[in-house]
């Protein structure tokens, strides 16, 4: 009986939803990122192009906001520069993002960015945004559909 109960315990405890670490939480006190847009469209370009997309963002908390870090989910995408500096309370910072369609597959994407902050508005201050575009198919390219 106590290994069944085991079996079922475990089974529930695999099989609960995990929560992103880029969970928005309802703190009151500290620095707050808020995004002017948490996803940015790059719109359609050549494969053998690099775009930049710019996220703004306003600390609307009560102390001073620290980015930390911004990486990419990928090697196409890529944090080109961001405000380094604190930013005050009511004050506004961005971050450059780029990514490169060189050796990316034509169509549509879509990529995640972390963004490491002392936010107390995110879950361990981690936010995610997001860039969206559509990489032009090369005229060489063959045009297979299923």
């Amino acid at each position: 009986m106590k290994r069944i109960a085991k079996i079922i315990l475990s089974a529930v405890l695999v099989t609960m939803p995990v929560v992103s670490i880029a969970e928005e939480t309802e703190s009151t006190d500290g620095p707050k990122i808020v995004f002017e847009q948490t996803c940015l469209d790059m719109g359609k370009f050549d494969r053998d192009s690099t775009q930049v997309a710019t996220f703004r963002f306003r600390n609307e908390g009560t102390a001073p906001l620290v980015v930390s870090g911004v990486t990419g989910g990928c090697r196409c995408t890529s944090a080109r520069d961001w405000t380094q500096d604190s930013v005050a309370p009511g004050n506004v910072g961005f971050i450059d993002v780029t990514y490169s369609g060189f050796r990316q597959p034509s169509g549509d994407f879509r990529r995640a960015i972390t963004v490491r902050t002392n936010a107390v508005n995110y879950k361990n201050g981690v936010a995610r945004i997001f860039i969206t575009g559509h990489v032009n198919r090369d005229k060489n390219e063959p045009n297979i559909t299923f």
